[in-house]
């Protein structure tokens, strides 16, 4: 038998494509990419993507397909102002959870937890000059030449350690955070807003926003913890947004409000963030400077 083929991952959507389209026109969503520090006009196929679980895409894109399969009827009864009916606010609500654990948000957040935990483990190791140079020692088969040796090793061997574990970690707990998610967002009513005529709304990559009061953060890697979130909402087209009530409504969203929704996906978004050429958005973002300059910016 000859070697196993290893396929690599491929790369996944941070925000689905069902939802992209929405904000794009004639095929193309124009977007600020943080990490080419550029603004461009893209399809959605080709934007808000990274190796998200490198471990188990397959069986995540199923997961997440599952949902995504049964958005287009939802959008159907939004489209036409009709209240979600219970099939449909079940989606919306799952849509919701989905877009908080599967997040470029909750990826830093996680990030941030591992980087921690290394800190403080490489602080420990630190006061362990011995085990350090026997540690060098048996690594390199030589000596330590000085504090700088046995920095550079402490450092090596936890950042080591951390990358192998980090992937399948992550890969578990986006699962897990999920299926918690589901579980609390299903006591909770849906809020629908409306944006009105002259304003449109943005989406970022980290696009479910979590606030609670007194905190400028508005997710997990903005030290915004699921349960203590008072507020949670997604846009979910240019002139869509959904939320959670204790009850069905159904709001209208103004100018103003609709600008404080946009700045919350600029301070919350990680690579990522998009919206429909030649709107109210498209003008604002070409007038402004790019977000990576942005107060609060992330």
């Amino acid at each position: 038998m000859g070697p196993r083929l290893v396929v690599p991952p491929k790369k996944q959507h941070t925000v689905s494509q069902v939802v992209l389209r929405r904000f794009a026109l004639h095929g193309n969503i124009r977007v600020y990419d943080r990490a080419a520090g550029r603004f461009y006009s893209q399809g959605p196929g080709s934007v808000f993507r990274s190796y998200f679980d490198q471990v188990d895409p397959t069986t995540a894109e199923a997961r997440w397909g599952a949902i995504e399969s049964r958005v287009p009827a939802a959008y159907r009864l939004l489209d036409q102002r009709r209240p979600p009916d219970e099939q449909a606010a079940a989606t919306l609500r799952d849509l919701l959870a989905m877009h908080w654990a599967r997040s470029a948000a909750m990826r830093r957040a996680h990030e941030q937890v591992g980087e921690r935990v290394v800190a403080q483990r490489i602080d420990e190791r630190s006061r362990q000059p011995e085990f350090l140079a026997t540690l060098f020692r048996q690594r390199t088969g030589l000596e330590a030449a000085g504090p700088e040796g046995l920095d550079w090793i402490n450092g090596e061997v936890h950042r080591r350690a951390l990358k192998e574990i980090d992937q399948p970690l992550f890969s578990a707990k986006v699962a897990e955070y999920f299926e918690l998610a589901r579980v609390r967002l299903a006591r909770w009513q849906l809020e629908i807003g409306y944006v009105e005529a002259g304003a449109d709304l943005m989406i970022g990559d980290a696009p479910v926003i979590t606030l609670r009061p007194g905190h400028a953060g508005v997710g997990p890697h903005q030290d915004v913890a699921f349960q203590d979130a008072t507020s949670f909402h997604m846009p979910i087209s240019p002139t869509i947004v959904i939320g959670l009530a204790a009850k069905p409504s159904q709001v209208s969203i103004d100018a103003q409000r609709a600008r404080a929704l946009n700045e919350q996906q600029l301070r919350g978004f990680v690579r990522w963030i998009g919206w429909r050429p030649g709107g109210p958005s498209d003008r604002a973002m070409g007038a402004a400077p790019p977000p990576s300059r942005l107060p609060g910016s992330a």
